[in-house]
């Protein structure tokens, strides 16, 4: 033979050993350990075959396999081509994620490639030391008396938000609240974590719009790329690959650099989340015993752990890391946000019933304040909370979190036991918890009365998790939930929101999209009150 059919024989057996290696291998995983899992699964692809290929949503997809096993305590499943142990048992997420935490400090490991630092030094993707150090250093700019700082700025941004379509009159103005809330969140983020004023309504155009929705976007050849890189991490780093452009982050780490200096050059000071970076660079940001820390925060509102209130030995925090934060919030604010925004805003549409009682206490609240309520009457306001707990049962920010097992610890569940070696990983189902007829019956009615004062307190813990839960959830909720609230307190005492032609009724997820969204879009109709 031939020297060429030689090397053609070869690199066939290569890819050959690479196909099986990636494709097949790793679906064994739970067999070969006795585990129940979960069989409806393509190679490469795992379980969430279906939502990669459009067969269902993504929030669909993890729904089903939350109820392929009702009676287990955890399964396996395949996210791709990495294992996890999806649990539902109760009383074992709360020893993971509560009591034996230091067993689940960290999130997945993520193999970084070393050219996007801006993306995978930020506080969800830190584990280890480097993230205890960080939630604690970070911790301090999310308090109650924290969130009051920036209570005007967010308050105004939703205020001119609502002004800008006071001129409609009589008429319904069919909106895409997509759109329109990611205009919002953008300019709140802009505002409150970089110090960056926008109208992106009126500039619809402006630089910090299009550069977040560029950094937003997953669709097409960087969806499927960010797939890739999920299945082969290695291949990224070791042919130095980017997810994410490099103008993206360019843009980013120069606005830090450039507010970073100036603020510094010229003592600068403005109640935002950037300020609170800087002074958290130079070691002066504590957690302090506020009175605005006891404000009645929301049913759906995190409590910081003693592990983001100690006390720590002070490292060096770069500009980068400043604005690997920064980013973090920004892509939170940008996508996470305006999604929970528009869903309230579709769920309102539908829910007359629901968005007039709504309206009653907005506008009791308005009077009172002439118009500006304050910080303390935004978070007393009991039916506001409900509508906005319920909107996070249903659509949680996230359908799925997961642990990674940092040492080995034997996991107990109904009859069973499995030891998890360090490596492993933990599937925490949000979704499929919130959506549970056991402990939210009718689940996929829109209810907020779950949520009143008679009812709130029979909902049994770690059913209810839409920021997370333990030490490593959400440290933004109390942000979020004020953004949201405001927004609505803005925009419901100005107008009506209707259900349209184009409105998702009743509300579908899309199966085309990996983007959390009804079909046909967030299309509901505005028209101004009339009082």
């Amino acid at each position: 033979m031939h020297l060429s059919v030689y090397l053609i024989i070869i690199v066939l057996l290569l890819l050959g050993l690479l196909i099986y290696k990636y494709a097949f291998k790793p679906f064994s995983y739970w067999k070969e350990r006795n585990v129940l899992y979960s069989k409806d699964l393509i190679p490469m692809f795992g379980n969430t075959w279906k939502s990669t290929f459009k067969k269902i949503s993504m929030f669909d997809n993890f729904i089903e396999l939350y109820e392929e096993y009702p009676n287990e305590s955890y399964n396996g499943i395949y996210n791709f081509n990495m294992s996890s142990l999806l649990v539902r048992d109760l009383e074992t997420l709360k020893q993971i994620c509560v009591k034996d935490f230091d067993y689940f400090t960290d999130h997945r490991h993520q193999v970084v490639s070393g050219l996007e630092e801006l993306f995978f030094k930020n506080l969800v993707q830190l584990n280890g030391d480097e993230w205890k150090h960080m939630r604690a250093t970070l911790s301090p700019a999310f308090t109650g008396s924290k969130m009051k700082g920036m209570f005007v700025m967010i308050s105004e941004c939703a205020k001119q938000f609502a002004e800008n379509f006071v001129d409609h009159r009589d008429e319904v103005a069919e909106i895409d609240m997509k759109d329109l809330f990611s205009r919002f969140t953008n300019d709140v983020i802009a505002s409150c974590a970089f110090g960056v004023q926008c109208d992106s309504i009126k500039d619809r155009e402006n630089d910090f719009y299009m550069m977040g929705k560029d950094a937003m976007q997953f669709e097409g050849f960087r969806l499927y790329k960010f797939f890739l890189f999920a299945v082969f991490p290695k291949l990224f780093q070791f042919f130095k690959c980017r997810v994410f452009p490099k103008t993206t982050s360019d843009f980013f780490m120069n606005i830090i650099q450039e507010t970073f200096e100036y603020r510094s050059a010229n003592g600068v000071v403005r109640p935002d989340m950037l300020h609170l970076l800087m002074e958290a660079k130079k070691g002066k940001l504590k957690h302090e015993d506020n009175q605005d820390d006891k404000v009645d925060k929301g049913f759906a509102v995190i409590e910081e752990s003693s592990i983001g209130k100690r006390e720590i030995v002070q490292k060096e925090i770069t500009n980068e890391d400043i604005a690997a934060q920064a980013f973090i919030f920004f892509f939170a604010g940008f996508e996470t946000a305006s999604v929970i925004l528009s869903m309230m805003a579709n769920e309102l549409a539908i829910n007359v019933d629901v968005q007039e009682k709504l309206q009653k206490e907005i506008d009791d609240v308005m009077e009172e304040h002439n118009g500006k309520p304050t910080y303390e009457a935004v978070m007393g306001m009991k039916y506001m909370d409900m509508v906005v707990s319920e909107v996070l049962r249903k659509w949680p920010p996230a359908p799925i979190t997961d642990r990674e097992c940092t040492k080995e610890y034997t996991l107990k569940g109904k009859g069973t036991s499995y030891t998890l070696q360090k490596g492993e990983n933990i599937t925490i189902p949000i979704i499929g918890l919130q959506r549970d007829p056991r402990y939210f019956p009718n689940p996929d009615k829109f209810d907020p009365e779950r949520f009143s004062d008679e009812n709130k307190k029979n909902i049994i813990p770690y059913t209810y998790i839409p920021f997370g839960v333990g030490p490593r959830a959400c440290i933004g909720s109390r942000f979020a939930l004020m953004e949201i609230k405001l927004m609505f307190i803005h925009l419901l005492s100005k107008f009506d929101l209707v259900v349209t032609k184009k409105t998702a009724v009743p509300l579908i997820l899309s199966k085309k999209t990996m983007r959390v969204q009804p079909e046909g879009g967030f299309w509901v109709g505005m028209k101004q009150r009339q009082k």
